[in-house]
């Protein structure tokens, strides 16, 4: 899915709310939201349950059991720099775990990151 920037919350908030839908392990503890740089500008999202969540080691994220079919379709959207992009999707996130309608699913697993795959992680919740 392609965003354009006056919806990417809306774009956002709803791929992510279809992605989380298709959970079948219930023994998800964390969620890690992969970022990439495309091209210049251009920036895709997958998303990662694993089985383990440890703020304090980030090995949990190797422990990967599902990406939701994210990989084969990632959401995908252009921005100013690498920064605004991760800052984008953080802020969406935040704004998805703290609205009623959203907390069943992302409060349900220990602990919710995004990152670059090349850089470090910022734990969400």
């Amino acid at each position: 899915m392609t965003s354009t920037d006056s919806c990417f919350e809306c774009q956002f908030t709803n791929y992510v709310n279809e992605c989380l839908l298709t959970i079948t392990h219930s023994d998800i503890k964390g969620l890690v939201f992969n970022l990439y740089e495309d091209d210049i500008g251009c920036f895709s999202m997958e998303i990662v349950g694993t089985l383990s969540f440890d703020d304090l080691n980030l090995q949990w994220t190797d422990d990967e059991i599902d990406n939701f079919g994210t990989r084969e379709e990632p959401f995908v959207w252009q921005d100013e720099n690498w920064e605004k992009a991760q800052e984008r999707v953080v802020s969406s996130l935040r704004n998805m775990i703290y609205k009623a309608d959203h907390k069943s699913i992302l409060w349900t697993v220990g602990g919710i990151a995004v990152g670059f795959v090349d850089g470090n992680l910022e734990t969400v919740r």
